[in-house]
């Protein structure tokens, strides 16, 4: 809640993420890095605190997994995209979150 800070155990995933990205496959492609955030605190607050979810996900991978930050690019959607409704502490849980695609 009100954080940035990846959880210790996000960091396995993050690891995973990392390795992925630099086989074969995926070496070079840029992905975007998309950060959400609930309900909680005013549309503004939460769009920035989305966009520092989204940033801090990068200084990992590029720190920790050696990803290369311009292949990473950041975006924040603040409250706006929901994956549940946020009328409990469980959704709102689920909510604040850092997706990862494939840029185009």
């Amino acid at each position: 809640v009100n954080s940035a800070r990846i959880r210790e155990g996000s960091y396995p995933l993050l690891n995973e993420l990392a390795k992925a990205l630099k086989s074969e496959n995926l070496s070079g492609r840029k992905v975007v890095l998309s950060g959400h955030a609930d309900s909680d605190h005013t549309r503004e607050y939460n769009q920035k605190l989305s966009e520092r979810r989204s940033a801090s996900v990068k200084a990992y991978l590029a720190e920790k997994g050696g990803i290369a930050p311009e292949l990473m690019r950041t975006e924040g959607f603040g409250e706006m995209k929901p994956l549940v409704p946020n009328t409990s502490a469980a959704n709102k849980q689920r909510n604040r979150r850092v997706e990862v695609r494939l840029d185009k």
